[in-house]
């Protein structure tokens, strides 16, 4: 069985709440267990770039309506 800790981390940004995950395994000897791994810090990774583009959007639409 794959042992793994999910941590959540919060910050706020101009007061928008993001989350964080980070991924505490420990890897197996055995491929279907590295695999399903990296499929995990995959989703994650894509989740964050996600979290990171709609904050980005909503800081550029900011900017332009402060001026």
């Amino acid at each position: 069985e794959l042992e793994k800790r999910m941590a959540t981390m919060y910050i706020k940004v101009d007061g928008t709440e993001l989350v964080i995950i980070k991924t505490v395994h420990t890897l197996l000897k055995r491929s279907e267990g590295i695999e399903a791994i990296n499929g995990r810090l995959g989703i994650v990774e894509n989740k964050m770039n996600e979290l990171f583009m709609q904050h980005k959007e909503f800081v550029s639409v900011k900017d332009k309506t402060s001026k």
